[in-house]
């Protein structure tokens, strides 16, 4: 599943801008940084935040078989990006 949120600011905005003044949704204190730099989405984030409408069953099955990335392959406008997503209720997964 590959799931995209995208916004177009007006001339002279940026991302920022379009998002300063939406309130966040919490998603970003769900995710974990694993010892070894990996980030994965908590139980609780895919509880409230991702799969919220699937039956508990099927969220453990999500939570469980869930791909890490790395955060290292994260760095730059693409971290920037993503977390100002997250931040602001934009789902941004891979």
């Amino acid at each position: 599943m590959v799931y995209v949120a995208a916004l177009v600011p007006e001339e002279g905005q940026n991302v920022s801008d379009v998002n300063a003044a939406m309130p966040t949704t919490g998603v970003e204190r769900a995710f974990q940084l694993s010892p070894d730099g990996f980030l994965s989405l908590q139980l609780e984030g895919i509880n409230e935040h991702f799969a919220q409408d699937v039956s508990p069953s099927e969220r453990k099955v999500i939570f469980a078989s869930q791909g890490t990335w790395a955060l290292s392959a994260t760095q730059g406008l693409f971290i920037e990006s993503f977390f100002y997503c997250v931040k602001h209720g934009f789902n941004f997964f891979l």
